[in-house]
């Protein structure tokens, strides 16, 4: 019975399942017995109460979430969905800002435990946070660190806001965008607007995206049989939600370069691809791939932190240089357009104007994979900034690492307490850097090795790197919980309440917690 249980969660089949005469058929002949739809549902709410609480106590027990995951000392990532609601009406920031915090103030999330929650760059999400949001809360502070570059939306008047409206006021942790949709909108948004503003580049492009199109919709029966019988597979269609895999697929009808005519002749197709529309076809690989690989390192999860963020976007940078300095035939303006619009949307991280971006810097000195060796990609003026960053953050884990020492030696003998407090030297300079910070840093820096396991021997640097790192530098986990609600696809799905909808979802996600 628990193996039907565990089976039907895991499939996300419908509950009805279990009433299918085949269904009951195969577990009677494999001498089981079938559970009952109506037992069935009373178990499926039971285990989700359990599942509830089994992740409010991990989330408990975590000293660092991000929106919702958390680094453990074995420095492996971990991570549990813990809601998917319908969001009724209109989707303005106070709503979203009043949604987000009943979820957070339900698992006992607040902003000293939750480091950053990540989102995309939609103007709703970023005006919940801008408002909803105290300052206050963030570790490394600059002034202005708010609103979405190159966009007006952001820009909300805030100054007849009610003495009564700020005793509302919704509070959420740190926010931070995604990368990844960033980039994204660099490679669709922005080339799109290239395309308009440059007729001949968009008359190749078009025209070259329409031949290929034509390929893409060749996916019934018949057709499908004389592509995979001339091909030896079948083509790649682009999906509507994932840019990279426009550029998959531009790549694999480049790859079938030499068997193009002959599968255009095939389907009867009499405009097939013309060696100048090969050319463009390179070309615009050439220019975008780079950014494809972006992505697919922010997307990552168990092994991505948010210290891979700014050693990405810095060689992403340093490769759209070189491709802008290359002759092209077709796609001159493309790779200086996406240097330009790289820039413009990640200035703050490339200029470090904002506390996001110094918490990326902490986040990539801190990782072993990377340590001080993007430095070279940055100006050297900025170089002493950012290693004090760096600095000041271990020195405060330090700091607390002698002090909860000194505590726990001293209560080993009664009376020493009143004896020390009466010496009085002012408080320490805080901004003196220890060091033992300075020579684990060097230490740290100078060490080969690029394992995490490495952070074993420098125990600061490691409490830095579980801080900084526990946000992923991508919204790309919460967009895959998604394709488990498969379900919706269904022609009966319509009949779930939202209540069965999450706990299905829910239930998928977090098979991994037993």
């Amino acid at each position: 019975e628990d193996l039907i249980f565990k089976f039907i969660l895991h499939s996300m089949v419908p509950l009805r399942v279990v009433e299918d005469p085949y269904f009951i058929n195969l577990i009677n002949n494999l001498r089981g017995e079938v559970i009952s739809r109506r037992t069935l549902c009373r178990r499926v709410d039971a285990f989700f109460d359990t599942q509830i609480l089994k992740i409010k106590e991990f989330l408990k027990m975590a000293k660092f979430i991000f929106g919702p995951g958390k680094i453990e000392q074995n420095l492996r990532r971990k991570s549990v969905a813990i809601a998917c609601r319908r969001f009724k009406n209109d989707h303005t920031f106070d709503r979203i800002a009043k949604l987000l915090s009943d979820i957070n103030s339900e698992f006992g999330l607040n902003h000293q435990k939750v480091i950053a929650t990540v989102t995309d760059n939609a103007s709703s999400f970023v005006k919940a946070f801008e408002f909803g949001v105290n300052t206050q809360n963030i570790n490394i502070v600059e002034e202005d660190c708010t609103g979405c570059e190159g966009t007006d939306e952001t820009e909300t008047d805030t100054g007849e806001e009610s003495e009564d409206e700020d005793s509302d006021h919704v509070e959420l942790p740190n926010h931070m965008r995604c990368c990844a949709h960033t980039i994204c909108l660099c490679v669709s948004a922005d080339v799109e607007k290239l395309l308009k503003s440059n007729k001949e580049l968009s008359k190749i492009h078009f025209n070259t995206i329409r031949k290929c199109n034509i390929l893409w919709r060749q996916n019934r029966p018949k057709t499908s049989e004389i592509i995979l019988n001339l091909l030896g597979h079948t083509l790649s269609k682009p999906g509507e939600t994932r840019w990279n895999s426009l550029n998959d697929s531009l790549k694999q009808i480049l790859k079938i370069k030499d068997k193009n005519a002959a599968l255009f002749k095939a389907l009867n197709i009499k405009d097939p691809l013309k060696e100048d529309e090969y050319i463009y076809l390179q070309e615009y690989v050439d220019c975008t791939t780079p950014f494809a690989e972006a992505l697919d390192v922010m997307q990552g999860e168990h092994y991505t932190y948010y210290g891979t963020a700014l050693p990405c976007l810095l060689s992403l940078k340093k490769k759209m240089q070189r491709l802008s300095e290359r002759e092209w035939v077709f796609c001159s303006p493309l790779p200086e357009a996406l240097l330009l619009s790289l820039n413009t949307r990640f200035k703050k991280f490339f200029e470090f104007t904002s506390a996001e971006s110094e918490i990326a810097v902490v986040a990539a000195l801190s990782n072993p994979r990377f340590k001080n060796k993007w430095l070279s990609c940055v100006l050297t003026e900025w170089h002493d900034r950012l290693l004090r960053l760096f600095k000041e953050a271990v020195q405060v884990e330090v700091t607390l690492t002698k002090n909860s020492a000194n505590k726990n030696g001293l209560q080993q003998f009664n009376g020493i307490e009143s004896f020390n407090d009466f010496f009085d030297f002012g408080s320490p300079n805080q901004t003196l850097s220890s060091p033992t910070a300075d020579i684990q840093i060097v230490y740290f820096f100078n060490d080969s090795d690029e394992n995490l396991l490495m952070l074993e021997r420098y125990p600061e640097i490691k409490k830095v790197f579980i801080k900084f790192n526990t946000p992923l530098p991508s919204a790309a986990p919460v967009e895959r919980l998604f394709s488990y609600a498969s379900m919706t696809n269904k022609p009966k799905s319509n009949k779930l309440s939202d209540k069965t909808f999450e706990k299905r979802v829910l239930l998928k996600a977090n098979m991994q917690l037993g």
